[in-house]
Order: C-alpha cells, then sequence, then structure tokens
C-alpha cells in the first residue's frame, strides 16, 4: 500500500505519521509524492510505524526488500 491510501485509511495526517517518525511533514510528503525515496532506516521505520500497511519494497523497490 502506498503511503497516501495509509493515510486516507487511517484518516491520518502526513503531519501525524511524520511526527510518529521523527522526521518533519514537508519530507514525509517528498516521499509519499515520489520527489524522492526514503533511506532504508527509515523505510523499516515506515514499515513498523504503519503494521507493515506501507512496505519496505513498496517504499524502495523490490530490489531492497530483502532484509
Amino acid at each position: 500500500m502506498e503511503i497516501r491510501d495509509y493515510l486516507f485509511q487511517n484518516r491520518m495526517t502526513c503531519s501525524a505519521l511524520a511526527r510518529r517518525l521523527g522526521v518533519s511533514p514537508n519530507h514525509l510528503r517528498m516521499i509519499k509524492n515520489k520527489h524522492f525515496k526514503p533511506s532504508r532506516k527509515l523505510a523499516v521505520e515506515i514499515e513498523i510505524a504503519t503494521g507493515g500497511q506501507v512496505t519496505l519494497s513498496e517504499l524502495m523497490g523490490e530490489e531492497h526488500a530483502i532484509r
């Protein structure tokens, strides 16, 4: 699932998720809008924060899915 869909389905703002992750809302928006990819560490943190609904492979591509 994409971050955009996760936020919509969970009625959460980008700012609220950014706070949980310890990043700026603008940084998360740039990732959400696919202007750039997150670091591997942040991608794992997003996966954990979303309960696995947004996965590392969805954020970074299949080549990064191996842990």
